[in-house]
């Protein structure tokens, strides 16, 4: 999972030369590391479904702010 965002955070740096390489790092997996707190809190909601997709079983459903971003 963080393969992919370690690369755009490299393509990030290709692009703009100046930038930190951590701060792009940092940017691109922000959403990631605060989401688990986000849930905790009850903002965002996902349920366990086995056998959703082949790779986890989170179904984060319509109303989720991930979902709503991959749109």
């Amino acid at each position: 999972m963080f393969i992919g965002h370690f690369a755009v955070a490299f393509a990030a740096k290709k692009v703009a030369p100046k930038a930190s390489l951590g701060t792009l790092v940092f940017a691109a997996v922000f959403l990631d590391a605060v989401w688990p707190v986000l849930v905790l809190v009850g903002v965002e909601r996902f349920r366990i479904v086995p056998g959703f997709t082949a790779i986890n079983p989170f179904d984060f459903g319509p109303c989720s702010s991930r979902s709503s971003i991959k749109r």
